[in-house]
């Protein structure tokens, strides 16, 4: 049975209470159905809100659906604390490395990916474990 994307990553987290589909972000939030829109906005019960994206392989279309999802929630004045890239096995990019605790650089440089001040955070599928959210969220 396959599951669906909005039951993925970190929304499989008993903590998260509120979980919003890449349908209700357009619906909902009226998120420009031409551009790219991440997989999923969320909020945690340390009442951190955050965008995740369920992928595979492709990291550059990814973080590409991250950045145009939060640059139009912020837009629209929604909160955004956290921004998060499920993968199942490390993927390759041109453009892209993981650093420590999953964040996000720029191949070659220093300076983490982020959008209006969040940085994007890389999580393997494995690490989403109830007695493993202090990784991702606050207590």
């Amino acid at each position: 049975m396959r599951v669906k994307k909005s039951e993925r990553g970190l929304f499989k987290l008993p903590s998260i209470d509120i979980r919003y589909s890449t349908a209700d972000l357009r619906e909902k939030f009226g998120l420009d159905p031409n551009r790219p829109t991440a997989d999923g906005y969320g909020h945690h019960k340390s009442c951190e809100w955050f965008v995740q994206e369920v992928k595979s392989t492709d990291l550059d279309w990814a973080v590409e659906q991250v950045k145009s999802t939060i640059e139009q929630l912020k837009d629209r004045g929604e909160p955004v604390d956290k921004a998060f890239i499920i993968i199942r096995r490390k993927p390759r990019s041109a453009k892209y490395d993981i650093g420590r605790g999953g964040i996000l650089y720029y191949k070659g440089s220093k300076r983490p990916v982020s959008v209006r001040g969040i940085v994007i955070r890389i999580v393997y599928e494995k690490e989403i474990r109830r007695d493993w959210e202090w990784r991702f969220f606050s207590a």
